[in-house]
């Protein structure tokens, strides 16, 4: 028994339901396919996504209001009926016939289970190419990072675990998510069943999400300190090895003197991969040495 959940914003997802709904209905296995629709400003997706509650054993429901992604997907998790979550991006398409089967089969065994995405082998246009490039790049490390874009979880679990919904921004609430659930004994793992991600950002909005994570990242370092598990994030790694606080604020110059041309680069044709690493590194340098000022003056 699996309720497959979406939280949903701005996203027509007449086509992945579709095809979930056909892939569930083929089966024996009982099945639930819910909606959450987080205060959507798009009226004419809202009313395309509301039709789908049409079809046999798919659910709707909205947010009085905009709560972020991990309010929504609690909520999703407390709406299901059955013992099992699989929980999809609405940006998501289904690649494999036997996408939901995997997951079935893999019930009963108490362990949490991420499929992964995968990336268009052509970028579709010009304006996707910096966050198409950084997903075909993170594809070839598929398995390393858990991602919260395609993952199976009991049920029980989850709510034990609930995502962070203090964190309404973009950005590692499902690092923290995946910490959590190891820091407290829980088996998670890597399983081959992807899904392609087709819902690319803009470079321009890209870069405006990776600010954003970066101020996701600060936010949640206390709770990574507690863990123990700051280690296992890439960004804070690089971080401590620039070392003390004036080579942090000599990045922080370099990072403001220089950010212009990099997002000129990242928003251009030929988009280079390791000025992304730069400008979150000189983004997050920048964040901490105004904290570093700003308590020395207390």
């Amino acid at each position: 028994m699996i309720s497959v959940c979406i939280p949903v914003y701005n996203t027509d997802v007449t086509a992945l339901v579709q095809n979930l709904s056909l892939l569930a209905s083929k089966g024996e296995c009982p099945y639930e396919i819910i909606l959450l629709d987080d205060a959507s400003a798009n009226n004419e997706i809202c009313l395309r996504n509301k039709s789908l509650a049409a079809i046999s054993f798919v659910y709707y429901h909205q947010n009085e209001q905009n709560r972020g992604l991990a309010y929504t997907r609690n909520r999703l998790g407390q709406l299901a009926q059955y013992p099992n979550l699989l929980f999809i991006d609405s940006d998501a398409e289904i690649v494999r016939d036997t996408y939901l089967k995997t997951y079935i089969d893999s019930c009963n065994t108490g362990k949490v289970y991420f499929g992964g995405c995968v990336y268009p082998d052509i970028c579709p246009e010009p304006q996707f190419l910096l966050r198409w490039k950084f997903g075909k790049e993170r594809e070839e490390g598929v398995g390393k990072y858990f991602s919260c874009f395609n993952f199976f979880i009991p049920r029980e679990i989850f709510l034990q675990y609930p995502f962070d919904d203090s964190l309404k921004q973009y950005g590692y609430e499902d690092t923290l998510f995946g910490i959590t659930l190891q820091d407290n004994g829980v088996d998670v793992q890597f399983i081959d069943n992807p899904l392609l991600h087709k819902g690319l950002d803009r470079a321009d909005v890209y870069l405006e999400k990776v600010q954003s994570a970066v101020r996701n990242l600060i936010s949640i370092e206390p709770y990574l300190e507690k863990m123990d598990r700051v280690s296992d994030i890439r960004l804070l790694n690089a971080y401590k090895k620039v070392g003390t606080f004036y080579g942090q604020k000599l990045m922080s110059y370099l990072f403001l003197l220089l950010s212009p041309y990099i997002e000129a680069n990242l928003k251009g044709q030929r988009p280079y991969l390791r000025l992304l690493d730069f400008y979150k590194l000189g983004y997050l340098c920048t964040l901490k040495t105004k904290k570093k000022k700003a308590d020395l003056q207390c």
